[in-house]
């Protein structure tokens, strides 16, 4: 039977349906479990009463664009993907949120809806060029951002260790300029004050010199 033959089978008995979208099961109930009323599904452990009310979210979310929630007090959201996965359902690509709105396009408030090990939890979306991501393909551009923000510090810190390097050789090289320049220095005056000082002497003798001639007449 068909989405389509399903639907008008289940407005046709006058107790609305909501299809399954389950092989057999919509055939089996006429048209799908009552809409708008809940339905207790009984069973021992282990026979399938988590995984039924998870196809059924799945393909009413993929097949009849309906919204569903799912509350497990005992499996944990990554558990409950791995025993569904083996069935062709990937959790992880159905988009799970909240979506709040209070009528103005600039107020909705998106908030990723998360099943934990503590309850449900409410976490921020990552809005991104490619918009809006949960699950793992947010977890997977976070772990992307994280390595490349991670790269990018490390590539500052060398840049900071190689300046601090260049700052520590110009200051060497300084360092030995200015010793260079000052026993150079020191040099030079050593030479001027030995010319000074044998000009003087020259001086000296040639006053020395001029007195003794004059002494001689």
């Amino acid at each position: 039977m068909t989405t389509q033959s399903t639907e008008r089978a289940s407005t046709d008995r006058g107790l609305p349906k909501a299809p399954t979208g389950i092989q057999g099961l919509d055939e089996l109930t006429r048209g799908g479990l009552p809409r708008g009323r809940p339905t207790l599904v009984c069973g021992s452990a282990g026979c399938g009463k988590t995984v039924l009310g998870i196809e059924f979210l799945v393909r009413g979310a993929t097949q009849f664009d309906e919204p569903g929630v799912l509350m497990a007090f005992e499996e944990t959201a990554e558990e409950l993907t791995q025993n569904v996965r083996s069935l062709g359902f990937d959790l992880d690509e159905l988009v799970m949120y909240i979506l709040k709105s209070r009528g103005m396009a600039h107020s909705n408030q998106l908030r990723e809806f998360l099943l934990t090990d503590h309850g449900i939890e409410l976490e921020d979306v990552y809005l991104g060029p490619e918009g809006v991501l949960t699950g793992s393909s947010r977890l997977a551009q976070e772990a992307k951002e994280k390595a490349a923000t991670t790269a990018r510090g490390e590539e500052i810190e060398a840049k900071r260790r190689e300046l601090e390097r260049a700052r520590q050789a110009s200051e060497a090289q300084i360092a030995a300029i200015r010793l260079e320049f000052q026993a150079k220095e020191d040099e030079l005056r050593r030479a001027i004050a030995e010319e000074e000082a044998r000009e003087q002497g020259l001086v000296q003798a040639r006053v020395e010199m001029s007195h003794s001639r004059k002494a001689d007449r």
